[in-house]
């Protein structure tokens, strides 16, 4: 896939007090069977940092597409269920265009 075929979204957060990975992990393993279906979803990575602080990166065919699944999935019970995990005022959302990638990505 070239550089031109895809956008970045990060979602960035802060889990709420007692929240452990595994919960963080099961809820976005649910939250993904519902994300699938949209239209322009290609690829998504969960990624936590040392601190504690998490990153999700999806990769969407378009910014259209990345911008629609933010009206698309609040109704999804498994959206809701994960943002019970999720401290509202942490949430950071962000779209990019690659323009530089040391391969060609394949997204399965």
């Amino acid at each position: 896939m070239n550089l031109k075929d895809y956008v970045v979204e990060t979602v960035t957060w802060q889990a709420k007090q007692g929240v452990s990975t595994e919960d963080m992990s099961a809820a976005i393993d649910d939250m993904l069977v519902d994300l699938k279906t949209l239209p322009g979803f290609l690829h998504e990575s969960l990624c936590q940092a040392s601190n504690g602080d998490w990153m999700q990166l999806y990769y969407w065919e378009t910014e259209h597409d990345a911008q629609q699944s933010s009206a698309l999935m609040p109704e999804k019970t498994s959206f809701l269920q994960l943002l019970s995990l999720i401290a509202p005022d942490s949430v950071a959302i962000k779209v990019y265009t690659p323009v530089q990638a040391s391969s060609e990505i394949a997204f399965t």
